[in-house]
């Protein structure tokens, strides 16, 4: 069963071709005389077709169907089987003569012979064949026109599919079924019937219909695989720009925004760089330990304004910085600047705090004692 373009007539004329016309090729070689290729099996008397154009001059077994001549021998045999009571050795030596022994029916549009609701002759032949061994290939468009009385017979249903459908179009692809209803719970395990396009079986014969068309899926697995590359060069390209914006951009957690940057440290686990020796001589490094809003370099004495970091810090962009928190206002900061900007903080004897200069009596004037001393 197949659409006009599926393949069907080229299945069954495949089977007279690989009986009755293909010759094995002459392979040399020595593993050739060990690895034969089993040879096909003629079991066939004679084949009857109807095909179009099909060329019988190839084999003088090759008989061209004429439905009312077999029609005729069949009825001979329905009559010495129902009224005669013959055996099947008996019919068998009357079919012999009728070369309807051992044959081989491959008939084509087969709902024209077929669409009788009851014809005893042809429910007969299509139920007795085998024990004339004989074997049958019908072939038809439209399954639903052909009567239900001889589908019930058939053993195996072949459907041809679209070449559309086909991924190669250097094959012919059949779908097998057990029942004429081919439904998907008939269809044996999903397994298919492949056949290679052949040019000489193509060449038997004129359907005007089977052809290698275009394939379909082709073009939606050309579509699949152009899409899945796209797709896979765009994830490429996003993930490797956001590689290289991690690597270009400098660390740091100082906001530089409009409104007043804080050097809120955060709970960092990353270590520290082991020395300063490992880096480059254009690198200036800076530990700075704050208490509440007053910084100061470790290792000196002058206490700096956090405001003032700031500003210095949105004035010059450290290129490294890290920061960790001890306590709850203790915290220490590690920077990295390409100019000295903290060393000015660096060297300076200490200043007194304004509450130093209050204990000691001191103001911007001077001390009171030495302004009582001139008067």
């Amino acid at each position: 069963v197949g659409s006009p373009g599926s393949g069907k007539t080229y299945f069954a004329v495949y089977k007279l071709w690989s009986m009755f016309i293909r010759k094995e090729p002459v392979k040399k070689g020595f593993l050739s005389k060990i690895l034969k290729p089993k040879a096909v099996v003629n079991k066939y008397l004679y084949a009857y077709t109807n095909i179009n154009e099909f060329k019988f001059e190839l084999d003088e077994r090759l008989i061209k169907f004429d439905f009312d001549a077999v029609y005729s021998d069949l009825s001979r045999l329905y009559t010495a089987y129902k009224i005669e009571k013959k055996s099947d050795a008996e019919l068998i030596e009357i079919a012999k003569p009728m070369r309807l022994y051992n044959v081989l029916f491959v008939v084509d549009e087969i709902h024209n012979f077929f669409k009788a609701k009851e014809d005893p002759v042809l429910v007969w032949w299509v139920t007795y064949h085998r024990h004339l061994h004989q074997d049958m290939y019908f072939i038809t468009q439209d399954l639903t026109l052909v009567n239900n009385e001889y589908k019930r017979v058939a053993e195996r249903f072949y459907r041809a599919i679209d070449s559309s459908k086909r991924l190669f179009s250097k094959k012919f692809k059949y779908a097998y079924f057990t029942s004429y209803k081919m439904n998907q719970v008939d269809r044996v395990n999903s397994f298919n019937v492949n056949l290679p396009f052949d040019s000489e079986v193509f060449n038997l014969y004129h359907s005007g219909a089977d052809s290698q068309g275009k394939s379909i899926v082709k073009y939606y697995v050309a579509i699949i695989a152009v899409l899945l590359v796209f797709v896979s060069a765009t994830i490429y390209y996003v993930l490797s720009s956001f590689a290289s914006d991690e690597e270009a951009a400098p660390v740091s957690s100082i906001s530089t925004a409009d409104q007043p940057a804080q050097l809120s440290p955060a709970n960092d686990t990353r270590k520290r760089p082991v020395s300063v020796e490992e880096s480059n001589l254009n690198e200036y490094f800076y530990t700075l330990i704050c208490i509440k809003e007053i910084c100061r370099l470790e290792g000196e004495t002058v206490f700096i304004p956090e405001s003032y970091l700031q500003f210095l810090i949105r004035s010059n962009p450290p290129k490294y910085f890290y920061s960790q928190t001890k306590l709850k206002e203790h915290s220490s900061f590690f920077l990295v600047f390409d100019k000295p900007i903290l060393d000015k903080f660096k060297g300076v004897p200490h200043v007194k705090n304004v509450k130093d200069d209050l204990n000691s009596g001191s103001s911007l004037f001077g001390s009171d004692k030495s302004r009582a001393d001139k008067n």
